[in-house]
C-alpha cells in the first residue's frame, strides 16, 4: 500500500472503531432511560444472571438474550453510520431489486430509512427490544434483515464481532454497577449527521449499587 492509502485507511479505521461504538453506547443509555420498563427488564436480566462483577466477561454476556435485543434495537433506531455506504456496480452492470443497473454506477442503501420504515418493521418508531428476542408475536413479520447497520457482503464491517463483544460487556457492567438516572433533555437524540452523528453533551447520573464491586 502507498503512504496515502495507509494514511486514509488508518484514519478510517480509527473513526470506525471508536466513534460508532460511542454512538451506540450513548444512544443505548438514552433509550434505556427513555423507556424505564426496558431498563428494568435489562437490569433484572443482568443482576439475576450474574453473582459478581468478575462473572461478567466477553464470553458470559453472550447468554444475555435481552441485552443483545437492546443493542440490536438501539442500532436500528439510531444506526451508528446512517449514510448509504455507496458501492459501484462492476463494468457489466448488475440487477438490483429487479432493475438492471448500468456498470460503474454508485448505488447504496439508505440505512436510516430502511431501519425506520414501516414497510420493514411494525411500529417502527418505537424502541422495542422484544422484536429481536422472539418474545412478542406482534413483531414476528419484521424484516430484521433490513437493519444492515454493518453493511453486507465482502465489504461489510471487519470489526462487527468485536463491536458486539464490547457493547455487550460495557452495557452489562454499566447496568450491574450503577443505577442510572437521566440528566439530559428529552430531545437529545435530535442530532445532525455528517456520515456520523454529531453528538451533543449527554448527562447521566450514575449511582453505585451497593456491593456490586465485590469479586
Amino acid at each position: 500500500m502507498t503512504m496515502y492509502q495507509l494514511d486514509s485507511n488508518a484514519s478510517f479505521l480509527m473513526a470506525a472503531g471508536s466513534e460508532t461504538l460511542a454512538t451506540v453506547l450513548t444512544h443505548a443509555v438514552f433509550q434505556l432511560l427513555t423507556n424505564p420498563r426496558t431498563l428494568e427488564k435489562l437490569t433484572a436480566e443482568i443482576r439475576t444472571k450474574f453473582t459478581c462483577a468478575a462473572d461478567i466477561n466477553m464470553s458470559s454476556v453472550n447468554g444475555c438474550k435481552y441485552l443483545l435485543g437492546c443493542i440490536e434495537e438501539t442500532m436500528r433506531i439510531q444506526a451508528p453510520s446512517p449514510s448509504t455506504h455507496p458501492r459501484y456496480t462492476n463494468g457489466t452492470g448488475a440487477v438490483i431489486g429487479g432493475f438492471q443497473v448500468p456498470g460503474n454506477v454508485a448505488v447504496g442503501i439508505p440505512i436510516y430509512a430502511a431501519c425506520k420504515s414501516s414497510l420493514n418493521f411494525y411500529d417502527a418508531e418505537s424502541y422495542v427490544p422484544e422484536r429481536w428476542t422472539g418474545e412478542d408475536p406482534l413483531y414476528d413479520h419484521d424484516l430484521r434483515e433490513a437493519a444492515r447497520v454493518f453493511s453486507l457482503g465482502p465489504r461489510d464491517c471487519l470489526g462487527q464481532s468485536l463491536a458486539y463483544a464490547e457493547l455487550k460487556l460495557v452495557i452489562a457492567r454499566l447496568v450491574w454497577h450503577f443505577d442510572l438516572e437521566a440528566r439530559f433533555d428529552a430531545n437529545w437524540s435530535d442530532q445532525k449527521v455528517y456520515m456520523l452523528w454529531e453528538k451533543t453533551p449527554f448527562m447521566v447520573k450514575l449511582a453505585p449499587v451497593q456491593g456490586s464491586w465485590a469479586t
